[in-house]
């Protein structure tokens, strides 16, 4: 059995979580990741979210 270690990615600008934290959201039994930055910008509409799951 492997322990390969996949690292996370802010589903809008791909920034990583080695760089800086992200936190995970879920949507329609789908789970992904964002920055604090770019999580302004799917909970007021100026990204579709939609177009992320």
């Amino acid at each position: 059995m492997s322990n390969q270690y996949q690292t996370n990615n802010c589903v809008v600008c791909a920034v990583t979580e080695n760089e800086i934290p992200l936190i995970a959201i879920s949507y329609k039994q789908q789970r992904t990741w964002t920055c604090f930055s770019c999580l302004p910008q799917l909970l007021h509409g100026k990204k579709n979210i939609d177009d992320y799951f």
